[in-house]
């Protein structure tokens, strides 16, 4: 079935919104204003599904995108708009619910590179032609895209992205068969880590640890299940450098297993923008939960009493004690728990912190608010990369007296429907 569209708005995702006798249409790569030919492609409930066939009146910053495989890959949702739009776009559709409840107007913060800005990738595995392939999900699917090139991707990871290629096709014989590769680029290098459903047999455990050329043996890894299986401590030389300031010396490292955003550019500016809130409110005690390899955490210090870091991940954690050997730090302790178990026991110690930070995983943190007010805090610095889960946690702190003064959104995925957000929650 055949339709003329005109596209309202964009919608969550990406997609662009119609209408067509009473129900909404939704339909990727199109722009507001557009007028569509499109193709029915699903039917549901209370929405369809289209696809664009031909564009009758187009966008004015409409721009033909580079990639070959965008919207087929599903890792591109906005690459036909111009970067300004694009991000003007999402930002409007994601956080539509969240500033008319609480009439705020958010900060915009681009990227200040909207290509190639991703120096963390994870690459999934598939059979193809006979042969284990690396790619992306297709959009709304679990069929791979095979990818050889990525607009998204770090120069340097493109560079190695053939030789990844044929180190996934030299594992097709083995068994259990890797189901992701995840890599992270920096300046001495790169961190391979497959992922694996069980424990490999000798054959393939040699074929990691002994990577193609011209890859590092030593930066070779794996993990069943997501748990590292390295068997090795920390050391500086097995890490990437990931953040760094020239003016004070301090450098923290990556380790396989730790969890670091993908565009380490507008993760310098989230850490700058933190460092600065808690510096203006004079904070003596910050508790930073979901600390990772301490991110947030070991920068505060130079401008706080007392930082406390909470990660419940161990290899993270391992990492996190690392940076903070590396750069000498006293003033920061770490605690191993969930963040969850930790506020209860800090809140049940008769602990208070003045700034409390939580970048918590897509899933957001649920059920936390209550335990986290008995801390007493002037401020709560509330990172979230999926608005949805955002809107739902900031109603239960609203409820408990801590609302948002500002929102700042950083464009940490360009080309994406996907951003990330900092809300400053404050008492009142």
């Amino acid at each position: 079935m055949t339709l003329t569209l005109t596209i309202e708005r964009l919608a969550a995702a990406g997609l662009g919104l119609a209408r067509h006798e009473g129900r909404i249409v939704f339909l990727p790569g199109v722009l507001p204003g557009e007028e569509v030919e499109a193709e029915i492609t699903s039917v549901r409930s209370d929405y369809l599904q289209a696809k664009p066939l031909k564009i009758l009146q187009v966008h004015p910053q409409r721009l033909d995108p580079p990639c070959p495989l965008f919207l087929e890959c599903g890792g591109c949702q906005l690459m036909h708009a111009a970067y300004p739009l694009q991000f003007h776009l999402k930002t409007a559709a994601a956080l539509e619910n969240l500033t008319r409840r609480y009439e705020i107007e958010p900060q915009l913060k681009p990227a200040p590179s909207p290509l190639f800005y991703r120096a963390r990738v994870r690459l999934h595995t598939g059979l193809i032609g006979g042969r284990l392939a690396l790619g992306f999900f297709a959009a709304s699917s679990r069929r791979l895209a095979p990818v050889v090139y990525c607009y998204q991707l770090h120069p340097a990871l493109n560079e190695i992205l053939p030789v990844l290629v044929e180190w996934a096709a030299e594992m097709t014989p083995y068994r259990p068969t890797p189901t992701q590769l995840e890599v992270l680029a920096g300046p001495e290098g790169f961190i391979f880590v497959w992922d694996l459903p069980g424990q490999p047999a000798d054959g393939l455990k040699k074929l990691i640890n002994n990577p193609p050329e011209p890859l590092n043996p030593a930066q070779a890894f794996f993990s069943v299940r997501g748990r590292l299986q390295s068997g090795r401590k920390p050391r500086p030389e097995h890490g990437l450098t990931w953040l760094r300031s020239a003016e004070s010396g301090f450098r923290l490292l990556a380790w396989p297993g730790s969890f670091v955003q993908v565009n380490p550019l507008v993760n310098e500016i989230m850490v700058a923008d933190v460092v600065s809130l808690v510096k203006a409110l004079r904070a003596k005690r910050v508790l930073d939960l979901f600390c990772g390899l301490g991110n947030f955490t070991l920068p505060l210090a130079a401008g706080a009493g007392q930082v406390v870091g909470v990660e419940n991940n161990p290899a993270a954690l391992a990492n996190a004690r690392l940076n903070q050997k590396l750069n000498r730090i006293g003033n920061v302790s770490f605690i191993r728990r969930s963040a969850a178990k930790a506020v209860q026991y800090l809140g049940d110690q008769g602990g208070r912190f003045e700034v409390v930070i939580l970048d918590p995983p897509r899933t957001g943190a649920r059920g936390l608010a209550p335990h986290l007010t008995r801390l007493q805090p002037e401020a709560i610095l509330y990172f979230s990369c999926h608005p949805a889960a955002l809107t739902r946690d900031l109603a239960e702190f609203s409820a408990l007296g801590f609302k948002p003064a500002d929102l700042t959104v950083y464009d940490m995925f360009p080309q994406t429907a996907h951003l990330e957000v900092l809300a400053r929650l404050v008492r009142g």
